[in-house]
């Protein structure tokens, strides 16, 4: 489990809470709860002291472990990033007034709507294509020679927006874990997947 949230088990298995930086700790914190295997877990801003880049790693790593123990984790955060890529379930608490409970795209709605668009932001729908991995959209035409921007098979639709816009294209390359491409995303599969449903 240490090696799994980033930290040596040769060189970590020794040392006390006291030696640790505050995101060591939350990384031992982490384990710790996997450790004990309870029904429900309860995070309390898990990854909130570690850098950007360990932060999306372990998200991702967490999720693959959820995918095999299959845990109920409520998970507390004030990252709207991070509860769209952590959540399938999002719960948006006020003073203790509960304002929605929904599945991310379904959250925006019902008698606390416009608190709950502020609270989200105005990009939360351009968000939620973070919660679509390219894989589903992926293209194969005859020739993908004159592809040169690529994305890894285990980006997003966002990534993949984010990508033709700043190299002003239309399509972006897919790789597998061997380099291997793919195929393409289109900005038309981007644009179809949000207004056919898959997204809203």
């Amino acid at each position: 489990l240490l090696d799994l949230v980033g930290l040596s088990a040769n060189q970590y298995i020794h040392k006390f809470p006291s030696e640790l930086s505050g995101g060591e700790a939350q990384r031992v914190g982490v384990a710790r709860a996997l450790a004990a295997d309870p029904p429900i877990i309860l995070m309390d801003e898990p990854f909130g002291a570690i850098d950007p880049i360990n932060r999306t790693r372990l998200q991702k790593e967490f999720l693959k472990i959820q995918e095999k123990i299959r845990k109920t984790i409520v998970f507390v955060t004030h990252d709207i990033d991070e509860a769209l890529r952590m959540a399938d379930r999002i719960a948006i608490l006020e003073k203790g007034t509960l304002l929605g409970y929904d599945r991310p795209e379904k959250l925006i709605g019902g008698e606390h709507e416009a608190v709950i668009r502020e609270f989200l932001g105005k990009d939360y729908m351009l968000k939620l294509l973070s919660r679509f991995p390219v894989s589903r959209f992926i293209h194969r035409p005859a020739s993908l020679d004159n592809t040169i921007n690529i994305l890894p098979e285990d980006a997003t639709l966002q990534d993949a927006l984010s990508a033709m816009i700043i190299n002003n294209c239309d399509h972006v390359g897919i790789s597998g874990v061997d380099g291997r491409l793919l195929g393409i995303i289109r900005m038309d599969a981007v644009s179809k997947a949000w207004h056919g449903g898959d997204v809203q």
